[in-house]
């Protein structure tokens, strides 16, 4: 007997007629690292996923092998789910894995709109496809995640969105998308929204692009009706996107407010209070000296105070000195001495 255990052959043609786990499983089980799919499905999860990553379908194979045995004999195991390796299948990305699985499980796979706000937010055309065929006429496409989108890949969106417009999937055209395109800056795709879904861009979008300083959105924007107010001037001026404060002063009749000066001024952006200082009539209030002051903007308080009349010289020096901004509190005191003796 001992020589039969201790010869490698014969043991391992001997154990290979046990149940158990198959010596391959387990020796890749070995190699990988502990991850938050294994800790939710376990280790016989976390195999499943390396096997798909490498597209090792020898590995799967036996995995459902072994799942299939252990559920012949007891019901009550919390086997590998071939629904959960799917799902992991499109999370990752690996397509030859997915047509085998769905073509080998047909019969077990349910179909879950998940998969496609998964497939979505990798920005996989191909897996889209085919995810979609497989399971487009079992689950309500309104139900498919109205955010996915905008997760996407920035350099994969245009296509994905062409993909669920072509396929009509018109819930993840939602006010939301629209919102995170214009923050992210992908104009090619906000132009794409604008012409097949015009009615999804919220009412504040063109605030939102001046506020973020997208100045390909706001030429989008500009080139329909729609409601606009001072807010997107104020917004640009306010975070110092002097394009989009130019453009909006020749191109809108909105205007601004006293507002966008003020808050100019108080962040340092020189070109857009002197911008508004020649071009505007608005102008401003005691806020904008004493915030270039607070916040230690010399260049931005010399140029309010030899411009503009607004300012409180006391406040703006006390704010200076509280904030302990020796050059502007300095320039101020001057100021205020030099007015004395006139």
């Amino acid at each position: 007997m001992l020589c039969v255990l201790t010869d490698a052959v014969l043991f391992t043609q001997i154990v290979g007629w046990m149940r158990g786990i198959p010596f391959l499983l387990l020796d890749l089980a070995k190699t990988l690292p502990p991850d938050s799919w294994s800790s939710l499905h376990g280790d016989r999860a976390l195999v499943a996923r390396t096997a798909i990553q490498r597209d090792d379908r020898r590995v799967l194979h036996l995995l459902f092998e072994v799942r299939a045995s252990v559920a012949d004999e007891n019901h009550s195991i919390n086997t590998l789910d071939v629904d959960n390796v799917f799902f992991w299948a499109v999370k990752v990305g690996q397509v030859e894995t997915l047509a085998w699985l769905s073509a080998a499980f047909s019969h077990c796979l349910d179909a879950n709109v998940k998969l496609l706000d998964v497939a979505i937010i990798r920005g996989d055309v191909e897996i889209l496809e085919l995810v979609h065929n497989r399971f487009h006429d079992q689950f309500d496409r309104a139900e498919v995640s109205s955010c996915a989108l905008s997760l996407a890949p920035k350099a994969q969106q245009l296509a994905v969105a062409k993909w669920l417009h072509r396929h009509e999937y018109a819930a993840c055209f939602s006010s939301y998308v629209v919102e995170r395109v214009i923050e992210g800056g992908n104009v090619e795709l906000l132009q794409f929204l604008h012409e097949h879904c015009p009615r999804n861009f919220p009412s504040h979008a063109m605030h939102l692009a001046a506020l973020v300083g997208n100045f390909g959105a706001v030429q989008i924007l500009n080139a329909r009706p729609y409601p606009h107010t001072t807010r997107a001037m104020d917004a640009a001026a306010q975070n110092g996107h002097f394009e989009v404060v130019r453009f909006l002063h020749e191109t809108r009749r909105e205007a601004c407010t006293v507002f966008a000066m003020d808050r100019a001024a108080c962040n340092g952006f020189l070109d857009v209070v002197q911008f508004l200082h020649e071009n505007r009539t608005e102008g401003c209030t005691k806020d904008a000296l004493n915030g270039a002051a607070r916040y230690g903007y010399l260049d931005v308080a010399k140029f309010l105070v030899e411009n503009r009349r607004e300012g409180v010289l006391d406040e703006a020096l006390q704010r200076a000195e509280s904030q302990g901004h020796v050059q502007v509190a300095a320039y101020l005191r001057e100021t205020i001495e030099a007015n004395q003796q006139l």
